[in-house]
């Protein structure tokens, strides 16, 4: 009976020459890579998420392997301290979450969230303190009782369940004239929007950064005010930075 030592496979492994531990080495390299990618776009599946959400979550992984790969090398090179066995016994405690601040009206906001939480307390805790409340969204939030009329939607993505698979709702300009009606009327508004991943998915970066900063803008211009979410991890660290700057504070 061979008595070399199984691989990770379960297989058992022969001594090898240089060149062929290396691919060995590429092959496992490969097929963890492969597992995880599957592994978490079966946990997306799994969490209800539609098929153009899906696109998003892939073309944004995708744009980001070369920054992940480059992590990984390094891990490799200096692997990081353990951690040590206390630590992993002690149930993780909950991390405090600081109760939203009155917003600042002629001010906008970012929120760096995996998905739109911390933005929407903010908008249902000042939501009251304008006449109107716009939202931006592919599935707007519950904000509370509001009285009628005073929640306006612009709904990205399809209308409704007779709209094209392809359509992808209002276009930038559309969404800005909007909103600038709800802004410039009297009293402003407060506009929550968490679609900004949408928007680079199906308009492009440069005209979706040109949107925001006009966004921002309008919202100082108007004495209204924007709070919006987004997901750090969609975009790369030069994007996810302009896009901080067209915001006068991020959270």
């Amino acid at each position: 009976m061979n008595g070399d030592p199984p691989s990770r496979d379960g297989f058992p492994r022969r001594p090898s020459a240089p060149d062929e531990a290396f691919a060995d080495a590429y092959a496992h390299g490969f097929g963890d890579g492969l597992r995880d990618g599957l592994k978490e776009l079966l946990q997306h599946v799994s969490r209800g998420h539609t098929a153009q959400e899906l696109r998003l979550f892939i073309e944004s992984r995708l744009a980001r392997v070369p920054e992940e790969v480059e992590f990984k090398r390094r891990n490799v090179l200096a692997p990081p301290p353990k951690t040590s066995w206390g630590t992993l016994a002690r149930a993780p405690s909950a991390p405090a979450v600081a109760p939203p601040a009155p917003v600042v009206f002629g001010q906008s906001y970012l929120v760096r969230e995996e998905r739109p939480a911390r933005a929407i307390e903010m908008v249902r805790q000042n939501a009251s303190k304008r006449p109107r409340l716009v939202a931006i969204s592919i599935h707007p939030p519950e904000f509370g009782d509001l009285p009628p009329g005073r929640l306006e939607v612009v709904r990205l993505g399809p209308s409704g369940p007779g709209g094209r698979p392809d359509d992808h709702g209002p276009a930038p300009g559309e969404i800005g004239g909007r909103v600038r009606e709800a802004t410039e009327a009297e009293g402003g508004a407060l506009v929550y929007f968490d679609g900004i991943e949408f928007l680079v998915t199906e308009f492009g970066l440069e005209t979706t950064l040109k949107f925001v900063n006009w966004l921002t803008t309008q919202a100082s211009r108007s004495g209204s005010v924007v709070v919006a979410s987004v997901d750090p991890r969609t975009l790369s660290d030069g994007d996810l930075h302009r896009l901080q700057r067209a915001f006068t504070s991020v959270v």
